[in-house]
């Protein structure tokens, strides 16, 4: 029996959902992506995108969908021509919690730190910001920490519950405002449509 695609914004958002998602085999290790492809399926992209675990070496297979066309990865590299628009819709996401987005900023926070060159630090600035913008969706104008019915796994919510003051509103707020935000023209369809094939893999 086929397993239905994940609802994804962007083939940006499949790709950053790899690095949150545990292996399918050992619950431990990391997925690391290793080829993916795309196929139009009436008004959507199906994503498919083959991984590996880096603690078993299981391979596995993710296949979702997204509304908005993209260029077919082929490996796992990636241009430095600017930055992903992770999620075009006002909609948050259904398959990246807010914890585990605020994990995503800091990882890309880390590797703005460990990269020297000026766009890629903008590309890996703008990305993490993004991350921290979709973090906000979740929360209601009252909420200080994000509420309890979207955090999608056990290990989100024990975060909240040990931590909350990781995950205060204020805070992601404030971090979110060192960051570079997306020029106009980077927010375009058409420039999405147009990005080299080699994007997706952060480092």
């Amino acid at each position: 029996m086929d397993i239905p695609p994940l609802a994804a914004h962007s083939v940006a958002e499949a790709h950053l959902c790899l690095m949150v998602v545990p292996c399918k085999l050992c619950g431990e290790g990391r997925t690391r992506y290793v080829e993916g492809q795309l196929d139009s399926v009436e008004d959507d992209v199906r994503i498919t995108l083959h991984t590996r675990c880096e603690h078993c070496g299981f391979d596995s297979e993710f296949a979702f969908k997204s509304p908005a066309p993209r260029t077919p990865p082929e490996d796992g590299g990636r241009s430095i021509s600017g930055p992903a628009w992770i999620n075009p819709s006002s909609s948050p996401s259904a398959i990246i919690d807010p914890v585990q987005w605020v994990t995503l900023a800091r990882v890309l926070g880390e590797a703005v730190d460990r990269q020297s060159d000026p766009p890629e630090r903008r590309r890996l600035g703008c990305e993490a910001r993004q991350c921290f913008e979709e973090a906000l969706k979740f929360y209601g104008e009252d909420d200080d920490i994000p509420p309890a019915d979207t955090l999608f796994h056990a290990q989100s919510q024990r975060q909240v519950r040990i931590h909350p003051d990781r995950y205060l509103r204020t805070r992601l707020i404030a971090l979110k405002s060192k960051l570079p935000a997306l020029t106009e023209s980077e927010r375009t369809p058409a420039g999405e449509a147009d990005r080299p094939e080699k994007w997706w893999a952060l480092w």
